[in-house]
């Protein structure tokens, strides 16, 4: 079966030397719908800004084998490198107001990497923009065109940012806790839109989150990590069903119930895991 990321014993630490990450290796297929889950800080994002090469200069990584799309994209040139994940990976951030610059027209925002790859002219990336907008329902792409961010809501800024990585036509989507910020309707129809588009186009979708019950809804396969170890990798149904990792087991105790005494107080999470005491 055909990879579309491979990560074999990757370490990452600070500058004093303290781990984050701790022999991280996983494959993720082709074509597949994968969730990392952990608590924040239990390395989620870490591993995915060093696929990406946007590791913060503070922290240093070593690792066995590296594959994204083919390549090790840190034995690429920085040009290559631009080009395999510029072009091949779509991203969509937890924070919608600082990934789109405050300053720039959404239009141009939109259509800069369709035309840097070399895609098309300016008119095609300007009716691919359109499109897009109007496939992620948004009912006045023009006037959201010419919009600044901060003249759009928190959903349109996610909708927006769904619309930016799906303009060139990537085989890999990663979704860095997607819904953050955004009330219970918005998160419902922005993971109903990944969704829809990971079944239409057949990419590999990456969702990074701390939600159980979301992963559970919209993935395949799940990767438990903490304390940047990964715990657990399986089939989501089998995870579910059947956790064997003890934090795995923690995470779903945590998980609210219909059933759930409404005067029973909610426990922190190291109540269940004990694991290391």
């Amino acid at each position: 079966m055909t990879k579309t990321i491979e990560i074999n014993q990757l370490n990452i630490s600070d500058t004093n030397g303290k781990p984050i990450l701790k022999d991280v290796s996983f494959s993720i297929p082709k074509g597949a719908s994968v969730g990392i889950v952990g608590e924040s800080g239990s390395g989620k994002s870490i591993t995915m800004k060093f696929l990406l090469g946007q590791l913060p200069p503070t922290l240093n990584a070593s690792y066995q084998g590296l594959n994204l799309l083919g390549s090790d994209p840190y034995q690429l040139s920085d040009q290559e490198r631009r080009q395999l994940i510029g072009r091949n990976v779509g991203y969509i951030p937890q924070n919608t107001v600082e990934y789109l610059h405050p300053l720039i027209k959404i239009q141009t925002q939109l259509i800069d990497g369709y035309l840097t790859h070399k895609l098309g002219t300016k008119a095609e990336a300007i009716q691919k923009a359109i499109q897009l907008l109007e496939y992620v329902e948004i009912t006045d792409p023009q006037r959201v065109l010419q919009a600044l961010p901060q003249e759009l809501s928190g959903g349109m800024r996610q909708r927006v940012n769904i619309a930016l990585a799906m303009m060139c036509d990537p085989e890999l989507i990663i979704a860095d806790e997607p819904t953050t910020a955004l009330d219970a309707e918005v998160q419902y129809q922005v993971m109903q839109l990944l969704k829809q588009l990971h079944e239409e186009t057949q990419n590999t979708m990456v969702i990074i989150s701390h939600d159980m019950s979301l992963i559970k809804a919209y993935c395949d396969y799940v990767i438990v990590i903490y304390n940047g170890v990964i715990q657990e990798i399986g089939a989501t149904q089998e995870i579910f069903i059947r956790p064997q990792a003890e934090y795995t087991q923690a995470l779903l105790s945590v998980i609210l119930r219909l059933d759930q005494d409404p005067n029973e107080a909610l426990k922190d999470i190291s109540y269940y895991y004990k694991k290391g005491e």
